[in-house]
């Protein structure tokens, strides 16, 4: 879906994330797996997202984690390339085709933000 840049290291991850709804809204989640191309085992995140929230969050918010915890782990220092694979067709146009977002606004910009990375 995307790929974060850096500039340390010849290593590439790549990321799985799937958002889980009972009822849409409902009870949602979220989890994502990263796997990475050295000998590292691969990182398995979870974690409930809202007693009442919908496919949509969920899917978001699986994608944050696995962008939030490769910065708070310094992975970025670690991997030149990270890809992120989502099976949701909305984040997807959210984030990389510019759709106009009718919710989730403030995921949606921290997401793009966290992509960016730092602004000069």
């Amino acid at each position: 879906m995307t790929e974060l840049i850096g500039n340390t290291a010849n290593d590439r991850a790549t990321a799985y994330t799937d958002g889980s709804c009972m009822g849409n809204p409902g009870p949602c989640g979220a989890g994502a797996i990263i796997y990475t191309e050295d000998s590292r085992p691969a990182i398995r995140l979870h974690r409930p997202v809202a007693q009442r929230g919908s496919i949509l969050l969920a899917e978001l918010v699986a994608i944050v984690m696995v962008l939030e915890f490769c910065i708070l782990e310094r992975l970025h220092n670690t991997i030149t390339t990270l890809k992120i694979f989502s099976d949701s067709q909305s984040a997807v146009g959210l984030l990389t085709l510019n759709w106009a977002p009718k919710s989730y606004i403030d995921v949606i910009r921290d997401i793009k933000e966290h992509i960016e990375g730092p602004k000069n």
